[in-house]
């Protein structure tokens, strides 16, 4: 992976300041870019947001920050412009973050515990900032259960907002399936740190563990809990995939489009083929979502809620197209069996669970800043070609 070329540009006073090479190719990445100022101008930056990069990992590409210590001559004339944007999130605006840590301060002190040192930025893109937060205290009654920890804080903009409803109500029934819930609002969390590492190299039975529990947990939550998650029934596919259909049947060849065009007008026919059970879908439940617990398989946790909607269970089977893992086929199989669906409904309803990917990263598209665009507007389809690709197997 190459390294990124950055350019960091200070808001206020306005300018840039000298172009650093940072290993880290994921632009989202933030503690690498935090760490490089620190050692190569001794300040203190806060990525506030992306601001311009060629192609996706590494290469040249410009973050604003924030760095209220800089000295101006460390700082070369920038002429670009910082233009708004009415779907920018709050905390990639000056100020977002640390509006983030007062709220998280006082939900700390409520707990009975205080923040040790700064809150430490780590990742800052258009579908979350992750911060992580030490602490110490007296925790009290019925809070967590040590007052030294570290824990997360985690901001999303509002097409996931119901992210910490949906992980509060899985509590509810198995508090060990999502991290635990030290204070909840609308579009962001604090959850103590879970895990020791992440599941990107699980095997089908840890990783299928996993769905069983959340099987189980999903099945026993209160339909209130989940109030505000988006629903994604067959008319909301429908419609979804029209519009990704009429934006870009261009770029794919006309057989292509030919089968977009069939495949959207059979959305109804294949959902009921699939059955019609809805009910509530982690979206993106890839190994990637699972943080391992030191003590095995069945105690794992799953994260990254943002994507959860009401709607087909069988959708939570397009990760194993997109990852496409070896042991993909037995995983697949085994789920079938789980949800008590035959082969026929599957290969009936796949298209539309492969091709939901599209929608997704079209719905990031139009809910996110232009500027930010970058990270999925060439996914989209990619995404079509797949979910096509199912559409003749």
């Amino acid at each position: 992976m190459p390294s990124r070329i950055v350019t960091l540009v200070v808001d206020d006073p306005r300018g840039a300041l000298p172009v650093i090479e940072v290993e880290s190719p994921w632009w989202m990445e933030s503690g690498p870019l935090v760490e490089a100022a620190r050692l190569a101008f001794g300040v203190e930056v806060t990525i506030v947001r992306l601001l311009e990069g060629g192609t996706f990992p590494g290469g040249p590409v410009a973050y604003l920050v924030e760095c209220p210590d800089v000295d101006a001559a460390l700082l070369s004339p920038w002429t670009g412009k910082l233009l708004d944007d009415q779907r920018r999130a709050p905390y990639a605006r000056p100020g977002g973050i640390a509006a983030l840590t007062e709220w998280a301060d006082a939900a700390l002190t409520e707990q009975g515990l205080t923040r040790r040192g700064p809150v430490e930025q780590v990742r800052t893109w258009n579908l979350s900032c992750l911060l992580r937060i030490r602490t110490t205290g007296d925790p009290v009654v019925g809070g967590p259960a040590s007052g030294d920890q570290v824990l997360w804080l985690k901001a999303v903009p509002d097409f996931f907002a119901h992210e910490s409803d949906v992980m509060a109500a899985l509590a509810d029934v198995d508090p060990t399936l999502v991290p635990e819930l030290v204070a909840t609002r609308p579009g962001a969390t604090l959850m103590r740190e879970v895990g020791e590492r992440d599941g990107y190299e699980v095997g089908p039975d840890r990783h299928f563990e996993a769905v069983k529990r959340f099987h189980t947990a999903r099945d026993r939550v209160a339909p209130s809990g989940l109030a505000a998650v988006p629903r994604f029934g067959p008319a909301e596919m429908t419609v979804a995939l029209a519009s990704v259909a009429r934006r870009h049947s261009h770029d794919l060849a006309p057989d292509e489009a030919s089968k977009l065009a069939n495949l959207t007008d059979q959305v109804a026919d294949r959902w009921a083929a699939g059955g019609t059970k809805e009910t509530l879908v982690h979206g993106d439940l890839h190994g990637g979502n699972l943080r391992l617990a030191g003590n095995g398989p069945g105690m794992d946790t799953i994260i990254d809620w943002g994507d959860a909607s009401i709607s087909h269970p069988l959708f939570d089977l397009a990760v194993l197209d997109s990852y496409t893992p070896d042991w993909a086929p037995e995983a697949t199989d085994r789920w079938l069996d789980l949800l008590g669906c035959d082969r026929t409904a599957w290969s009936a309803f796949r298209p539309l669970a492969a091709i939901r990917l599209a929608t997704v990263y079209q719905r990031f598209c139009d809910g996110i800043e232009a500027s930010e665009q970058i990270y999925h507007r060439h996914d989209i389809v990619p995404a079509l070609r797949i979910g096509l690709g199912a559409f003749d197997e």
